[in-house]
């Protein structure tokens, strides 16, 4: 998708966010729509998204397991590159915190490569071994899985009793 497509469909949702809050979804429309407009005035799109996902959320018309959902679809993917945000820049709005660990079982798993194991989620997430541990047995289908944030960015795959530094493929 295009950046002009992208851009298209996110001035549309601003557009029905604003209306909906503005139909009395929440506070009352003066108040709504005082928000969102300054909302708008947010130099960024990151800062302008969370402001608008904060007025949403406090409307009541952002569902917080849609929210649960959407990081564990991501969780573990390498995020967008960000330019580093510089002091003058206001902090960025509270949301429900960050996810730290996804569990699953394992619908797929084969050793690949020098014996690196790979697995794949009952939701579709491969994970691949990275560190050089001998992974003795193959899970099967239906196995417990865990990927749990480690230190400096990385992962730790746990299936079973195994635990071992992992990547997020796709």
């Amino acid at each position: 998708m295009g950046k002009l497509h992208v851009a298209a469909l996110g001035g549309c949702a601003l557009l029905a966010a604003g209306t909906a809050l503005a139909q009395g979804a929440g506070m009352d429309p003066a108040a709504n729509w005082q928000e969102i407009a300054r909302c708008a005035g947010e130099d960024r799109s990151a800062r302008r998204h969370a402001c608008m996902d904060e007025v949403l959320r406090r409307a009541g018309l952002l569902d917080p397991q849609r929210e649960v959902a959407e990081q564990r679809e991501t969780f573990g993917q390498r995020p967008a590159k960000e330019k580093p945000q510089t002091e003058a820049e206001a902090p960025r709005t509270a949301s429900l915190g960050k996810l730290e660990e996804v569990r699953s079982q394992v619908a797929f798993a084969k050793l690949v490569g020098k014996g690196s194991l790979l697995v794949v989620t009952a939701e579709g997430a491969v994970w691949r071994q990275t560190s050089s541990e001998t992974i003795r047995s193959v899970p099967d289908g239906g196995t417990e899985f865990a990927a749990m944030k480690a230190s400096m960015g990385g992962y730790r795959c746990k299936v079973g009793r195994t635990t071992y530094r992992c990547e997020r493929l796709d």
